[in-house]
């Protein structure tokens, strides 16, 4: 199944999500799992090049955690900068606010990809697309 947008209006804001594929999420020897998903949805004003971030939502398993006007150490001009790390408690990975600087990734549009990619990534998870506050 395909998201039909990554990014749109809800509740007055404009939200811009990004999933991440992680091949393999091993926290520690024997314990893990492969073809992990992360999700991050960066809340702004409106679509404008001059736009403005509100708030970030990551994903924690199945619920979102949710920021409201991230401290500027974790913006980088309008790019919100995240770290993958070993979540406390659950013992799995997941997306966190950094202030580190690091390198930027490739966006690679669900449309780009090729029609075996796109089947391999649906038959590990039923993604679901919905709107996540």
């Amino acid at each position: 199944m395909k998201c039909p947008n990554h990014s749109d209006w809800y509740n007055n804001k404009w939200a811009i999500m990004y999933v991440y594929y992680f091949p393999k999420d091993s926290p520690r020897p024997y314990v893990g799992r492969r073809h992990g998903f992360e999700q991050a949805i960066v809340w702004l004003e409106n679509p404008s090049s001059r736009n403005v971030v509100l708030a970030v939502s990551l994903s924690e398993g199945h619920e979102f955690s949710k920021t409201i006007l991230p401290d500027s150490k974790f913006l980088h001009g309008t790019s919100v900068k995240l770290s993958y790390e070993k979540l406390v408690g659950n013992g799995t990975h997941g997306l966190r606010l950094t202030a580190k600087n690091g390198d930027s990734l490739l966006l690679i549009m669900w449309e780009q990809l090729t029609p075996e990619a796109r089947n391999a990534v649906n038959g590990f998870y039923s993604m679901r697309c919905g709107s996540h506050e």
